[in-house]
């Protein structure tokens, strides 16, 4: 109430500050670190996106790594690149590696830093997220950065954001059905990469 100046993230955060507040906030865009740097240099050196999709979190129920699992069965053309891990070795994580391991078309890399994930972000044709709920999600920012789509279970506040650059989705037959559409549209994926948010 005393502060002079509300800045929030995204136009849905902007609406719901004039909603419920009846004030008109300023929305400043997060960006996230550019490991590799300036973005025409990434371009120039990151090869073409390819036939892969990438997936970065962590295994817990929450985070529907079992949806990447069906996924990978429903679209062997397709690589899984995941990167992360369980927290621990529950019964539920070892059923999931267990699983993933029986799949030709996932490669787990397990946890890596921050500036080894780059080198994915720009390999994949686009970055998935199977979160039924998620806040504002740092790995949406690292990849569009870097150039790559989202494809999305969850708002997260950016769907303005993530319906033109990439795509959301409901189920996974919506993602089947998005992954054919996008990972071979050139259009879409020129649009990323050339940073027009």
């Amino acid at each position: 109430r005393a502060a002079q100046v509300i800045v929030c993230q995204t136009v849905a955060q902007s609406q719901g500050f004039r909603a419920c507040f009846g004030v008109e906030p300023i929305v400043v865009r997060s960006c996230g670190d550019d490991p590799i740097g300036e973005a025409s240099l990434r371009r120039e050196l990151a090869p073409p996106p390819q036939r892969r999709i990438l997936w970065v979190g962590r295994f817990a129920p929450k985070k529907r790594f079992e949806w990447v699992l069906e996924l990978a069965g429903l679209c062997p053309e397709l690589a899984f690149d995941v990167v992360g891990d369980g927290r621990d070795d529950s019964d539920y994580v070892m059923k999931l590696k267990a699983h993933a391991a029986q799949l030709p078309n996932i490669c787990l890399h397990g946890w890596l830093s921050r500036n080894a994930i780059g080198a994915f972000y720009d390999r994949a044709a686009l970055l998935l997220c199977t979160s039924p709920t998620e806040g504002f999600p740092n790995t949406f920012l690292e990849a569009w950065s870097r150039g790559t789509p989202v494809v999305s279970t969850v708002d997260a506040g950016t769907i303005d954001l993530i319906r033109s650059l990439g795509g959301e989705v409901c189920s996974s037959a919506d993602l089947v059905q998005r992954f054919e559409s996008l990972v071979d549209d050139e259009g879409i994926l020129s649009h990323v990469r050339a940073g027009e948010l």
